[in-house]
């Protein structure tokens, strides 16, 4: 069986605010151990039909997220935690504020720039190029030769196209989602990984 060099590229948002969701028995909520992810993921490898037997190569562990105005404690824990997971890599983009509201769908199509329920301003902000990192880092290292096996923690069917163009190209790609959602990306990816099934090797353990 072959040798597979293997790279992770992890959709920060997508993938732990779906987690952070959940409430457990003793009634707090899931946490996430990183320093398990991508061991957790990697063995996950072993499991899927037509992999089992084969040998896998951590190459790297590629997280990209966003963070805003009230993520003020986010990007001191990227630093001194995150950043520490070895071979993981950061990389994370301020969101930008919105310049217009949202346009309502009546005839005159007024843009709706306070809340008409409580007045809040609309104008919030926005997630802008993480897509596009993400992207960028699989046919970039795809490119580069640094892997032949990518595993894709995501939902977001904005990912196909990459997906398929480097299926094209002989590099599979699985997909790490949450039954329910991504059917698209799952079903165009070689492969997928149900989160919730592996989650709990990955669980950080709540401190009395």
């Amino acid at each position: 069986m072959p040798a597979y060099k293997v790279m992770i590229f992890i959709d920060f948002w997508n993938f732990s605010l779906p987690l952070e969701k959940i409430i457990m028995p003793d009634g707090k909520n899931f946490l996430i151990n990183w320093f398990k992810v991508p061991e957790t993921l990697m063995n996950s490898l072993k499991a899927i039909e037509g992999l089992s037997g084969s040998d896998f190569q951590y190459q790297h562990c590629h997280v990209v997220g966003s963070y805003g105005p009230n993520d003020s404690k986010l990007r001191p824990w990227v630093k001194s935690t995150l950043s520490r997971v070895p071979g993981l890599k950061t990389w994370f983009l301020p969101r930008r504020k919105l310049e217009s509201g949202p346009i309502c769908t009546g005839p005159s199509h007024h843009e709706i720039s306070t809340c008409p329920s409580c007045g809040s301003p609309m104008l919030g902000y926005k997630e802008k190029g993480v897509d596009t990192a993400i992207v960028t880092l699989m046919v970039q290292n795809a490119w580069e030769g640094l892997y032949d096996l990518g595993i894709l923690a995501s939902s977001d069917k904005d990912f196909v196209p990459v997906i398929e163009y480097l299926d094209r190209k002989g590099i599979k790609c699985v997909q790490a989602g949450f039954k329910g959602s991504g059917y698209e990306l799952g079903q165009k990816s070689w492969a997928s990984i149900d989160i919730m099934s592996v989650c709990e090797q990955f669980r950080r353990k709540h401190i009395s």
